[in-house]
Formats: structure tokens, C-alpha cells, sequence
């Protein structure tokens, strides 16, 4: 051996003895113990319940052993209780997703489901009052046309229908839109 491997193996030696004359650093509640892994004491109580080391007999948690334990296993805390700073995380992002949906609503951009369930049964019921237009129009004038005409009235009776409702549907919004800017 040369004299720097001897060197840093004394010196090795040496911590090694140092750190077996170190008494053992224990935590004193769950809290404590939380604090050191920057967990709430409800993961620790989760991660006791999955075999991290129990406490002493004396009633304190070992240090050493879960440092020992939580890099084995690793420090996941995004479970169900998780720790606090993913909650507080958790807590705002939902806060934003709220606040974000009250602006949309305030500026119209969004439509209560009550509001678009009424509208839906106007429109259908507007479409159902067309329907019946169709045949009695067409009744008169198909009289002595072959099929292919028959067929080209029919459809463009249905589209003057679509055009009806779609005037009818933009008469809606241009109703919706005076009355939300007089509220």
C-alpha cells in the first residue's frame, strides 16, 4: 500500500470509530419526526403502517433507522393523506380552477345546464312543429312529378326547414345577448 491509501484509511477508520461513539439521535413524537422528512405526522402514521420502524422501548423513534428505511422505500407522499405542502398545493390549484370558472361565468362565456336544457327543448320542439310544415307543403305540388323531383322537394323543403330553425336559433341569441347586457 502506498502512504495515501494508508492515510485514507486511517482517516476512514477514524470517522468510523467517531460516528460508534455518536449516541443515537431518536425523535420524540411522530411531529418531530415529520418535521426532520418535511411529512405531516399523518404520512408518518402511513408509513408506520407500511413497515418503517416502530419506536423504541422507550417510547422515541430511531433517526438513524428511518433515514435507513424512507431511502429504501423512498419518500412518496402523494397517498391519500400525503404531506402538507401537495394539500396546500392541491388546496390553491382548485381555488384557481374555481375562480377561473366564476370569470368565464360572470363574462357569459359559460351557460348554467339548466339554460342549455331549456334551449335544446325549444329548439326540438321548434323542429317538431316544422316537421308537420314539410307534408303539407309538399302535398300540393308533388301531384304528377316523378320520383327523382319528388325526392329534390322533399329536400329542399327540409333545408328551407334548417333555415328556418336557424334563424329562429339566432333570434334566440340575439335575445340572450339583450338581456344579459341589461342585467
Amino acid at each position: 500500500m502506498n502512504l495515501v491509501s494508508l492515510l485514507y484509511k486511517r482517516m476512514t477508520d477514524k470517522s468510523k470509530a467517531k460516528a460508534k461513539k455518536q449516541p443515537k439521535a431518536f425523535a420524540k413524537s411522530l411531529r418531530e419526526l415529520g418535521s426532520l422528512f418535511d411529512v405531516s405526522h399523518e404520512c408518518i402514521r402511513l408509513w408506520l403502517r407500511r413497515g418503517a420502524p416502530a419506536a423504541s422501548a422507550s417510547g422515541f423513534y430511531p433517526i438513524d433507522e428511518w433515514k435507513e428505511w424512507v431511502a429504501a422505500h423512498g419518500s412518496r407522499t402523494d397517498d391519500a393523506l400525503g404531506d402538507k405542502a401537495t394539500l396546500i398545493a392541491r388546496q390553491v390549484h382548485l381555488k384557481n380552477q374555481k375562480l377561473e370558472i366564476d370569470i368565464q361565468q360572470k363574462k357569459g362565456e359559460l351557460i348554467h345546464r339548466d339554460d342549455v336544457r331549456t334551449k335544446l327543448f325549444q329548439t326540438f320542439d321548434t323542429c317538431r312543429r316544422l316537421q308537420p310544415k314539410i307534408g303539407s307543403t309538399l302535398a300540393g305540388r308533388i301531384g304528377g312529378m316523378t320520383p327523382a323531383q319528388i325526392k329534390t322537394e322533399i329536400d329542399n323543403e327540409i333545408a328551407n326547414s334548417y333555415v328556418e330553425i336557424r334563424r329562429w336559433a339566432d333570434e334566440q341569441s340575439v335575445t340572450e345577448t339583450d338581456e344579459t347586457k341589461a342585467e
